[in-house]
C-alpha cells in the first residue's frame, strides 16, 4: 500500500487551534499514550495538564500572543511541553540547539528578538528574559484549560543557510490543524519514532504532525542504528523520518544483525535533507519494499516540495520526483525565459 497524500498544511476544514489539539484527543481517550521516553509513558491527559501548567509559567514571565519563544532545550518532555504551552498562549515556538556556544546563542537571539529564552543559564545572555530549564513544574501553576487562541505563525525555525549567518525562518501558516488528518504522508494515529534533533525542521514537523493527528511519538533522544531497529521492533513503529546518513549507518550493520529485527510494522519511511545515492535507496527498497519508501525534496521555507515513491525511484534513479500540490516550478535560462524539456536551466520554486 502506497503512503497517503503528502501534505504540509492539512485540510482546509475542521481545523482547531494547535494549543487545543491534545485536549481534543484526550477527550476521546485520556489514557492513550502520547509520548514515550524509554520506559516512561506520558498519556494525553497527563501531557495536557502539564502543558497548561507550563503555559501559565510562560505567561508569568511575560509571554503573550504574538511573541516569539526561543526554546533551547534538548529532546525531551520539557521541550514538547514548552512548544504546546507557547501555542496555548498564541506565541510562536522558536526551537534552538541546546549545544550552541555563547556567541552562537547571542547571535540567533539577536536576530529573533524573542520575548523569552527557555532552557539556558541567565548568565549566558544579557538584556534578554531567560527561563532556565525546569523539567518538574512548580505546583503553584494550575493545570485547568486556557482560553482558545490561534497562533499567527505556527513555528520559527533556525537556519544558517548557505552563508552561516543565523536566520529565523518564520512559517506563515496559522497555528491550527485538522486533528483527523496526518501530514508528511502520515496516517492519523501513527506510531512515530524520532531520532533527530527537534531544532531541525524535519524532526520537528514529523513529531508535531503525529501528535496533532492522535499519534504517539517514541523519542530516542539521539540516533543509534542498532537501538533504532530494536525500538522499531519493540514499539511496532509504523512511520519513520530518516536522512541518508542514518540510512547509510543502518545499512552498514552486518546483514545478520540488521535482519534480526522485525521491521514488518513499518509502513512509511520518509527520507529528506540530503541527496540519497541511488544504490542506498535501492538497498532500502530491496530490504523493506518500494511501497514503504518516500523521498521528499523541500526547504524549511516551504516554498515548494517534490516527492518520489520507491517504485518511481526504480524507474528514475536519482530523481526527486514530481512537484507536490500547492507548489509551482519553472526552469529558466539566464534571460529569464523557460527552457525546453531536457535542457539545463536554473530552477525557481514558489508556493501557490
Amino acid at each position: 500500500m502506497a503512503p497517503p497524500r503528502f501534505s504540509f498544511t492539512g485540510s482546509s476544514g475542521s481545523r482547531i487551534p494547535m494549543g487545543d489539539l491534545i485536549a481534543h484527543h484526550a477527550d476521546l481517550d485520556p489514557e492513550a499514550p502520547l509520548l514515550v521516553f524509554g520506559d516512561r509513558i506520558v498519556t494525553r491527559q497527563q501531557f495536557e495538564a502539564r502543558a497548561n501548567q507550563r503555559a501559565r509559567m510562560l505567561a508569568g514571565h511575560g509571554v503573550v500572543a504574538g511573541d516569539l519563544v526561543a526554546i533551547a532545550l534538548p529532546n525531551g518532555l520539557e521541550f514538547y511541553e514548552t512548544v504546546f504551552a507557547s501555542w496555548k498562549l498564541g506565541a510562536t515556538p522558536n526551537p534552538l540547539s541546546s549545544a550552541l556556544t555563547d556567541g552562537e546563542l547571542a547571535a540567533v537571539v539577536d536576530v529573533g528578538a524573542p520575548r523569552l529564552v527557555v532552557g539556558v543559564d541567565p548568565a549566558r545572555l544579557h538584556g534578554v528574559a531567560v527561563l532556565p530549564s525546569q523539567p518538574e513544574l512548580p505546583g503553584r501553576y494550575g493545570d485547568e484549560p486556557l482560553p482558545s487562541i490561534v497562533t499567527r505563525y505556527w513555528k520559527a525555525m533556525p537556519s544558517g543557510g548557505s552563508t552561516g549567518r543565523p536566520k529565523i525562518i518564520v512559517d506563515h501558516m496559522p497555528g491550527e490543524w485538522d486533528p483527523a488528518e496526518g501530514g508528511l504522508a502520515q496516517r492519523a494515529g501513527e506510531r512515530v519514532l524520532n531520532a533527530g534533533p527537534l531544532y531541525h525542521n524535519g524532526p520537528f514537523l514529523a513529531t508535531m504532525l503525529a501528535l496533532f493527528s492522535g499519534g504517539v511519538v517514541f523519542e530516542m533522544g539521539r540516533f543509534d542504528p542498532q537501538a533504532m531497529l530494536a525500538a522499531i521492533e519493540r514499539h511496532r513503529i509504523s512511520w519513520l523520518l530518516l536522512v541518508p546518513t542514518m540510512m547509510h549507518r543502518i545499512m552498514r550493520l552486518p546483514d545478520g544483525e540488521r535482519h534480526a529485527f522485525d521491521m514488518s510494522s513499518v509502513k512509511t519511511v520518509v527520507h529528506t535533507a540530503a541527496p540519497c545515492p541511488p544504490w542506498l535507496k535501492q538497498a532500502w527498497i530491496d530490504w523493506l519494499g518500494a511501497d514503504v519508501m518516500l523521498e521528499v525534496y523541500t526547504g524549511t521555507e516551504r516554498q515548494a516540495a517534490f516527492t518520489i515513491t520507491g517504485g518511481e525511484a526504480i524507474d528514475r534513479p536519482g530523481s526527486v520526483g514530481r512537484i507536490a500540490p500547492g507548489s509551482k516550478v519553472r526552469v529558466l535560462d539566464a534571460t529569464g525565459q523557460e527552457v525546453p524539456s531536457g535542457e539545463i536551466g536554473e530552477i525557481f520554486l514558489r508556493p501557490d
